[in-house]
């Protein structure tokens, strides 16, 4: 570990982190009837804006101009100029012979074509945030460096225009999130109908759960709007709140979100409000190892001046994607009249939705079960399979924590990264002709459009170095 990097964990001590601070609030509540009235395209949904919008960084770290870094002898040391964080900007230009700090998610400077991770530079020796006049690259670093490694192209995950999803599609979390970030209104009912449940089970003994989604980058969807609207130059659609907000209430949960930038102040007045009315908060983005970390700032033990509104442990979970994640405590008495369990999530629509998926829902399956309410059931596409046949898991297992089911991997081999679960989002569906067996691919799609594809997520093994056709496979359905 770097003087920069958070601690590394495995998901199972993650989540079981997780658990063990969620146990005592879900113990004093009682589970609520979900949210059910998800909304159907009656047209395809058509995106109105480019993903992304701009060449963007994939990575905390620094952008270059790869051939004059790789012309360099080694051991060169190079200027550093103004950062690049992520947020509406105009273009700025790299200058020659430098180099530029940058943020996951922020527009690359005019004439940089790389990006270089900030754990490979002696920026990861560095106190988070500390500004360095000269930045040098490790051999590592220049072993994989090459033009475009570790950015995202322009339209890279779909184009305006593109069709992304068919009419007669229930829009659950993820779809409803593509929509927002696709800057398509097609979600206007979404809003109107939470809010109508919420009517009507706000007296009700379920959890409230806060969400606060940081990101100076975010900007709200307009409503209503007859032409299409951009966020701006280095600008995204806040599509995080939809997201959690949905996860949230399809568990019975209630969910109270609300957005800020990042400015340190504005998170902490956000953090104190939803802990006051909430029993839990969840946090997405400012958590990871940029200079510009809003929510680390606010709460990290040992960051100066002291935490003002609780404390957090920040890690890097052993998994991709969403291997930023975070837990803590805010001091402030909650609605349950005892300190408040903050979760805290990356940045990223997936893995945020990962990190809730791995780490939230399951002390949420547990609860539900304990008290006797309806489980995840097994989709009434799969041909007539039910639990306990063939692939499928025991009720008892595919009700609890982990991997639902199991499943045989039919597609191309994938590269694996040692040490690190990978989790893909896929498509299951039953073996034709072989009841209670499944199988299952790739959705086709990157990031978010690939998750509205999905209707599970599955596992590559721990320890394996490719997934590879016949694969056997952990797999959990998508809420």
């Amino acid at each position: 570990m770097t003087a920069s990097e958070p601690a590394r964990c495995t998901v199972a001590e993650h989540e079981a982190n997780v658990a063990s601070a969620l146990a005592p609030v879900l113990a004093a509540r009682t589970p609520g009837p979900s949210f059910t009235a998800w909304p159907t395209l009656t047209a395809p949904l058509v995106a109105r804006v480019h993903a992304p919008g701009f060449e963007a960084s994939a990575m905390d770290g620094f952008a270059v101009r790869a051939a004059e870094v790789l012309a360099a002898p080694p051991g060169t040391a190079f200027a550093a100029q103004a950062p690049v964080f992520a947020e509406v900007q105009e273009p700025q230009v790299l200058e020659v012979g430098r180099v530029a700090p940058i943020m996951t998610g922020a527009p690359l400077p005019v004439g940089a074509d790389a990006v270089v991770p900030i754990e490979l530079t002696n920026a990861a020796e560095a106190p988070r945030g500390a500004a360095l006049d000269r930045v040098e690259f490790t051999a590592a670093a220049l072993e994989r460096l090459y033009v475009g490694r570790h950015v995202r192209s322009r339209g890279e995950e779909y184009s305006a225009g593109d069709e992304l999803l068919p009419a007669g599609t229930t829009l659950r979390a993820a779809g409803l999130a593509l929509a927002v970030s696709a800057g398509a209104d097609v979600s206007r009912d979404w809003p109107e109908a939470l809010a109508a449940w919420l009517h009507e089970v706000r007296g009700g003994a379920a959890p409230r759960v806060g969400i606060l989604v940081t990101g100076a980058e975010l900007v709200p969807l307009p409503r209503g709007e007859v032409t299409p609207t951009t966020p701006g130059f280095g600008g995204v659609f806040e599509s995080n709140s939809t997201m959690l907000s949905a996860l949230v209430a399809g568990e019975g949960l209630l969910p109270d979100a609300l957005h800020v930038s990042d400015d340190r102040a504005e998170c902490e007045r956000a953090l104190l409000e939803l802990a006051r009315r909430n029993d839990v908060v969840l946090t997405t983005g400012g958590a990871s190892q940029g200079a510009a970390e809003v929510v680390r700032d606010c709460l990290e033990e040992g960051r100066l001046p002291h935490p003002r509104v609780g404390t957090s442990t920040f890690v890097r979970v052993a998994m991709q994607p969403g291997s930023p994640q975070g837990l803590g405590a805010l001091d402030v008495l909650g609605v349950a009249n005892r300190p408040v369990p903050v979760v805290h999530l990356p940045g990223t629509p997936i893995g945020a939705f990962v990190g809730f998926d791995r780490f939230v829902r399951p002390s949420l399956d547990r609860w539900r079960s304990a008290w006797g309410a309806a489980g995840l059931a097994v989709s009434g596409a799969l041909a007539g399979a039910q639990p306990g046949q063939g692939d499928l898991l025991a009720e008892s297992e595919w009700r609890g924590d982990g991997p639902r089911l199991r499943a045989t991997y039919r597609g191309p081999d994938i590269e694996a990264r040692r040490g690190s679960q990978q989790i893909y989002r896929g498509v299951a569906s039953a073996v034709p002709g072989e009841p209670g067996r499944l199988e299952v691919r790739q959705a086709h799609g990157a990031h978010l459009l690939g998750l509205a594809r999905a209707n599970c997520l599955f596992d590559c093994p721990v320890g394996s170095d490719a997934l590879v056709a016949g694969s056997r496979v952990g797999l959990r359905w998508l809420p």
